[in-house]
């Protein structure tokens, strides 16, 4: 992987969003809109080369790396992870979440991480709500108090990058949440999902919420 740095933001504490697309693309979309609503400076940008395939459109083959981005908001003292595939290779996996980390620990005193997906439920009949994991028993305290739900018993495993960041982060003795939002069909870009985990991410920042979350009924996540 090789890693550009074009700018050197600089906080007191910093908090790291990162997530990939996953299951209805929730892990892709809540950085997106992370980016949009704070309107984030992108600063830093890895490439990873070793995809297991290549292009192949109107008979012709092209090979391009995946570009993974890095944006930084300074209102909300935050570093926003996004890209569009997430690596193939355990090692590649591993060494993605130790660079993004790394990336973020030179910008200041790094005090959580959050990651985002999609939690996948047979059948909704109310708007997305978010439930949520921990990398530290006291977390799931402060879930509770703002009516984020633990995550059913179901769920045994979190894999890949939204997974493993918290992993890393705990070895790393870095706190770390990750948040789920309900959907039905995994197979289509599921933005309400997405939404309702950015308005608790807001609420987990202490940010204000937007008029455009407030007037979406999908932004609703409390319990």
């Amino acid at each position: 992987m090789e890693l550009k740095v074009y700018e050197r933001p600089k906080f007191d504490e910093v908090t790291l969003a990162a997530s990939l697309p996953d299951m209805g693309r929730v892990g892709g979309l809540v950085p997106k809109f992370l980016i949009e609503h704070l309107n984030a400076k992108m600063f830093a940008e890895i490439y990873h080369f070793e995809k297991p395939y290549v292009i192949c459109k109107d008979g012709l083959i092209s090979h391009y790396p995946n570009a993974y981005r890095l944006y930084y908001s300074k209102k909300a003292s935050l570093i926003i992870f996004t890209g569009e595939e997430q690596p193939q290779e355990v090692s590649s996996l591993y060494q993605l979440c130790d660079m993004v980390i790394d990336v973020a620990e030179k910008s200041g005193k790094l005090k959580r991480v959050y990651t985002a997906g999609g939690y996948f439920r047979e059948r909704l009949e109310h708007d997305p709500k978010v439930f949520g994991v921990a990398n530290m028993p006291h977390l799931l305290d402060e879930l509770d108090r703002i009516g984020i739900r633990e995550i059913g018993s179901e769920v045994s495993s979190i894999t890949w990058f939204n997974g493993l960041m918290l992993g890393v982060s705990l070895t790393k003795n870095i706190e770390g949440i990750g948040l789920y939002g309900e959907l039905e069909n995994p197979q289509i870009d599921q933005p309400k999902a997405a939404k309702a985990v950015l308005k608790a991410i807001f609420t987990l920042l202490s940010l204000p919420q937007i008029d455009a979350l407030k007037e979406d009924a999908s932004a609703e996540y409390v319990t």
